[in-house]
């Protein structure tokens, strides 16, 4: 197991711990071994868990959490900033009709942007923290991550570790500091007196739905069950009881522009759909009755043409000079893939000459794509392919193209034993400005399409903070 001079100064910068933990692994020859580490398979859902762990200290951590803010922010700002909030300008650039924009913007203001969960993504590069997206869909949000936590501290390769090294892990509990964003979100909305809200007491009252989803208590959901034993303590805190629900939509019921179920009023609505919401939770909604996370501004925050106009427009007046740099500094170079010339480098060029003279240095990418799906990196792409998506993308206008950020490799166990280069890309949760957890997608090196994602086969390595 070879450690590069430039691997160690960057896994230092992360936190020592890391070069602590091949020092370990030299010395343990278990480490290798993937049958060490059999518990970490049992994670109840679509990911795989790689068997090593990745750790950052205060700084790093500081320092994800500041991109992840700024770049978060500038997203934000767009509908209003470039658009004026209006559907038919906003649908021009997005190639989306004016009726979809519409009502993604419905209801938005300030306060509801403010306070937006999602992820983003980023490449650690040789240059930087570089943010490749923003995903604000609340089913990105990261649920299982304190299952994932659980299921290393109780592997005892990983225990083992920890006490020989005497690490301390700082990783606060994300599922609880999700619920008590949602809860200074929703509480304002609470009635002053418990009497007039039909309860003993101030009662906050959050449904999570879900599409399809059918109550069974035979077979209860872990996720789930964990949100729900947490919520009355957190809820105490804050001086309030309440329930927190599951259900989908069809079981929610409407009343003087307020959503209830099961008789319940309803303040918050955690919503795992997509955005897409039914007219009477967009009434309560508009009225200033009920709180989302996120509502339908899903699709526009996570539409990826928004880092194209924040690279194209790096430079102008509409941004102050923190912001230029903030632009300079996280997002590569990007645009919208569409006919005629761009601007690159201060020259003016064909988009098309450009996209296949370029092959090598490029990345290819829908607008509203999930799970890496029709992400072409060209470098891992034959040249003819390569000029058919060039061509193909050109006449749909959908498509980005952005600057390959090429990525340190970093060393993670690999087949039945052994370990190999990875390709990795962060994803880091935000609560509105609040920092909540972060993993490392890791992939290895010698995949031929090289797209990390957990839908193409990536791993997930969870995110330890420590002590320095």
């Amino acid at each position: 197991m070879e450690i590069t001079r430039e691997l160690k100064a960057t896994l230092e910068k992360l936190a020592k711990v890391n070069i602590d933990f091949f020092e370990f692994v030299e010395k343990n020859p278990e480490s290798l071994k993937s049958v060490s580490f059999e518990g970490m398979k049992a994670t109840g859902d679509s990911y795989k868990l790689q068997a090593w762990p990745t750790f950052i200290n205060s700084k790093t951590k500081a320092l994800f959490l500041e991109a992840s803010v700024k770049v978060a922010n500038l997203v934000k700002s767009i509908p209003a900033r470039f658009f004026a909030n209006d559907p038919n300008r906003g649908a021009a650039f997005y190639e989306q009709p004016a009726e979809v924009v519409n009502i993604q913007l419905e209801g938005i203001n300030d306060h509801h942007l403010a306070n937006v969960v999602g992820r983003l993504d980023f490449i650690l590069s040789t240059t930087g923290i570089k943010c490749l997206e923003l995903n604000v869909s609340a089913s990105t949000i990261g649920w299982q991550y304190s299952q994932w936590l659980s299921l290393y501290l109780n592997t005892p390769v990983i225990d083992k570790f920890l006490k020989e090294y005497k690490v301390k892990i700082n990783n606060e509990n994300y599922p609880g500091l999700f619920l008590e964003h949602m809860i200074r979100f929703a509480s304002p909305l609470v009635e002053p007196d418990g009497i007039a809200a039909g309860a003993p007491s101030r009662q906050l009252n959050v449904a999570m739905v879900m599409e399809g989803y059918i109550e069974n208590p035979g077979d209860k959901n872990p996720f789930l069950e964990n949100l729900k034993q947490l919520y009355p303590g957190k809820l105490a805190g804050y001086d309030l009881t309440g329930n927190l629900f599951t259900c989908d939509m069809t079981h929610l019921r409407y009343s003087d522009n307020k959503v209830y179920f099961n008789g319940h009023r309803v303040h918050g609505l955690i919503e795992l759909c997509h955005g897409i919401m039914p007219p009477g939770v967009m009434r309560a909604f508009t009225h200033g009755n009920i709180r989302l996370l996120n509502g339908p501004v899903t699709g526009l925050l996570s539409n990826k043409l928004n880092l194209a106009l924040l690279s194209e427009h790096q430079d102008s007046d509409i941004f102050t000079g923190e912001e230029k740099e903030t632009i300079k500094k996280y997002i590569p170079w990007t645009r919208k893939i569409i006919p005629g010339e761009i601007l690159y480098k201060g020259e003016k060029i064909n988009m098309e000459s450009f996209l296949i003279a370029n092959k090598d240095k490029l990345v290819i990418k829908p607008s509203l794509g999930l799970g890496g799906q029709q992400v072409c990196i060209g470098q891992a792409t034959f040249r003819k392919e390569w000029e058919y998506i060039v061509n193909n993308t050109l006449r749909k206008r959908t498509f980005l193209v952005q600057q390959l950020v090429e990525t340190p490799r970093f060393l993670y166990l690999s087949g039945e034993e052994g370990c190999a280069f990875h390709d990795t890309v962060w994803g880091v949760w935000l609560l509105g400005s609040q920092y909540g957890a972060s993993m490392v997608r890791v992939l290895p090196a010698k995949n031929a399409r090289r797209v990390v994602n957990a839908a193409q086969g990536a791993e997930i390595s969870a995110v330890f903070e420590v002590d320095e």
